[in-house]
């Protein structure tokens, strides 16, 4: 058990053909998905995503905010109480009109650090700058699963 992060494909990046007229799709996250078992088996769940990212076990979250913590002290940023307060919250959604914020808070968050940050900071860091990207590439939003 742990945390996950997803970008669903936008539908229009898809590549279903003829099929793509029979997929469902989901407005908050942006998932598109097939109601059909013949074409799910035939279309993983997978191929519906553009970039899926492991950001930690309950540990590694419990240790990433309270290294988080030591960062920037008990300021409870959106990324300590939307993406860490727990290790265990699918479901969740990061909208598009939220990314600017959050890149605004790894830039704090990397500024007071000045390289002294640990190496699981960092990665988190990074997963979250490739999410924004991806985010903002197929214009859906970042999605806990």
């Amino acid at each position: 058990m742990g945390l996950d992060a997803v970008v669903y494909k936008h539908r229009s990046h898809l590549t279903l053909g003829s099929e793509l007229k029979d997929a469902l799709s989901d407005d908050r996250t942006g998932e598109v998905y097939l109601a059909d078992d013949t074409l799910s088996k035939r279309y993983p769940r997978s191929f519906f995503i553009a970039l899926h990212k492991r950001l930690g076990n309950l540990e590694m979250i419990s240790t990433l905010r309270s290294e988080l913590e030591v960062i920037v002290g008990h300021k409870n940023t959106d990324i300590q109480q939307k993406w860490l307060y727990s290790a265990f919250h699918a479901g969740d959604v990061v909208p598009l009109k939220n990314l600017a914020e959050l890149e605004k808070e790894i830039d704090t968050i990397k500024q007071k650090s000045r390289g002294n940050k640990s190496s699981e900071i960092e990665a988190f860091l990074e997963n979250l700058t490739e999410l924004i990207v991806a985010a903002r590439k197929e214009n859906n939003p970042i999605v806990f699963i």
